[in-house]
Parts: C-alpha cells; structure tokens; sequence
C-alpha cells in the first residue's frame, strides 16, 4: 500500500511555486490551485487518507495523470501542497513509495523555488540575470547586472 508523507517547506508564494513545478516539467495546465483545500486523489480514484484521517487535501495539486507523464512510470496518487494558514507556508504531501517523489525531488522543486525567488527580488531591487543559470561544481550560479 501506498504512504503520503508531510513535509514542511519554506514556499509561501504560490505563483513561484507554480514556476519551480513548471521547472520540474509540468504545464501550467497541470497545476490546480485551489483557494479551499481540495481532496487528494489516490489508488481507486478515491480520496487518499494518510496524512489525515479525514482524508488528505491541498491547495495546490498535480493529478496523477501529470505525475505519470512527467515521471515516465506509474504512480498512484497526487501530488498535493498545503497552505498553512498560521504561517502562510506550503507542506509537500507526497507519496514516499512512488520511486519519483523522493527527497530528492523536493529538493530540486526547493532550488528552482528558491532560485525563482532570487531572481524576483533581484529584479525589483533593479538587476536583471545576465546569464541562463548554469551548474558549476554542484551549484546553480547566477549572474546578474543593474538593470
């Protein structure tokens, strides 16, 4: 049987988010955001219950469907993050055993967020990126001059 896990993240702003997901090779189209949390889908078409015994939800989703497009191989449930309405941040709800969905893959969702971010801020302190960010020894460099 499959198992969800909760991970709490430092995401708050959804539209980069949606970005670092896109960068992980979803369409736009394949991303639900969702003002109420909605029901996480899994094995069977029904509501997943492993994280919460009410049954799982979140407020931004990627179905399945995309996650089997996106990986190559099957999976059985959603992908969800959840918004904490505390302190604004996301949780990854993720299924542990879907061979995809490792911490490894929410590390890079965790780079192309906070590379996005970098990039966002940047500009609005009047930079622009010089350059198409490249990997050097491990890390993600980015160059950027006065806008």
């Amino acid at each position: 049987m499959s198992s969800y896990s909760e991970n709490k993240t430092q995401f708050k702003d959804v539209k980069l988010l949606c970005a670092a997901l896109q960068e992980m090779g979803f369409n736009a189209s394949d991303i639900e955001i969702h003002s109420e949390a909605q029901p996480l889908i899994g094995l069977g078409n029904r509501q997943t219950h492993y994280v919460d015994s009410n049954g799982d939800t979140a407020h931004v989703i990627i179905r399945k469907d995309a996650v089997m497009r996106v990986a190559g191989r099957r999976v059985w449930n959603d992908i969800g993050f959840k918004r904490d309405a505390l302190t604004g941040t996301y949780s990854a709800i993720l299924e542990r055993d879907s061979g995809y969905t490792t911490p490894g893959w929410l590390m890079k969702v965790s780079v192309n967020y906070a590379k996005r971010n970098l990039i966002q801020t940047a500009q609005k302190q009047g930079y622009r990126l010089a350059n198409n960010p490249k990997s050097v020894n491990s890390k993600t460099e980015l160059l950027f001059v006065k806008a």
